[in-house]
């Protein structure tokens, strides 16, 4: 965990720098980086030491097969969309975020894949956060058993982080952008295998999420519409208006500072976020009702949902939604 400060400025010029350069430069890694291998250093540490005295942890779990790996690129490259604009919008409701980013892939496809957990440590410095972030391996694997891993990070936050914020009895915030379904279990093998530890059997994803429950807020946000028909209903049975689908990747880091804004009680309601994306973040009044649409359900759990929005002509009630993002 680095020790500095975050400045937007110099991690807005180091995005845009990488911009122009292809993707294989800026991600040129071809295996499971050692420093990014649980059996390796089988904690991850989100400390509250100077000048991170308030130090909340983030997880950002990001799929690295091949229908998602333009993902974590777009992060690296885009300055207001990716995570730069995203750290800047965590800071209105976070005095000290500090990422951890992991890939994940496909576990149970052994035969094809190298990497499907990994997992960076927690930084406050944009060119830390950076580095993380490009050495995840972008495997491009994936596909054909309808699922991927998503279930080795959710145990890796409930058992293998140690955060000061926990002691405090602050949570921290755990992000999967993803579009496949989540795997029911979390099998033994695997954590023998990508995570060294034997336990007694297989551990129904739902019993992780639980014991996730005092430390973390968990969402999955899936940023496909089209592949979210398949998938929206395999994690909504666990995560409820947590699982959130969205019309555009280019949305994901306002939308996981909206979530921020809106858990912490910072954000009165999405009146409010509407007036800071348009003055703060320039968004443009389409892209605010987007994101705004996209955080309805969830924000009216918070009671926050400010003032009612009529819905389009011909749209359908929300309990005929395929999507319960919507309000009505």
């Amino acid at each position: 965990m680095a020790k500095g400060n975050y400045n937007f400025q110099d991690h807005a010029r180091a995005t845009s720098d990488r911009a122009s350069r292809p993707r294989e430069e800026t991600f040129a890694g071809r295996d499971l980086d050692p420093m990014m291998d649980m059996r390796r250093k089988p904690i991850r540490e989100c400390l509250r030491v100077p000048p991170y005295e308030s130090a909340r942890p983030i997880m950002v779990s990001l799929d690295e097969t091949g229908s998602m790996g333009g993902i974590p690129h777009f992060l690296v490259t885009s300055t207001d969309h990716g995570l730069p604009g995203m750290v800047k919008g965590l800071y209105p409701f976070l005095t000290h975020p500090q990422l951890a980013f992991c890939g994940v892939g496909d576990s149970r496809q052994s035969h094809r894949e190298l990497a499907p957990l990994q997992v960076g440590h927690f930084e406050g410095e944009g060119h830390k956060m950076d580095e993380w972030l490009t050495k995840i391996y972008l495997e491009g694997a994936g596909g054909g058993n309808k699922g991927e891993s998503y279930e080795l990070p959710l145990y890796v936050a409930a058992r293998r982080v140690r955060a000061d914020a926990f002691r405090d009895g602050e949570k921290g915030y755990h992000f999967t952008i993803a579009d496949e379904a989540i795997f029911d279990d979390v099998r033994a093998l695997d954590v023998a295998t990508w995570m060294d530890e034997r336990i007694p059997g297989d551990i129904p994803t739902s019993d992780i999420l639980a014991q996730m429950a005092p430390n973390w807020h968990t969402f999955f946000i899936c940023p496909d519409p089209g592949r979210a028909e398949r998938v929206e209903r395999n994690w909504r049975r666990l995560l409820g208006d947590n699982a959130i689908i969205s019309p555009s990747h280019e949305d994901i880091s306002i939308l996981i500072c909206g979530l921020v804004g809106l858990t912490e009680g910072k954000l009165e309601d999405l009146d409010v976020f509407d007036r800071m994306m348009a003055q703060e973040f320039k968004r443009e009044a389409k892209e605010r009702a987007r994101v705004i649409a996209t955080l309805e359900a969830y924000a009216s759990t918070r009671g926050a949902a400010g003032v009612a929005r009529p819905s389009k002509s011909g749209e359908p009630k929300r309990r005929e939604r395929a999507s319960g993002n919507a309000r009505v």
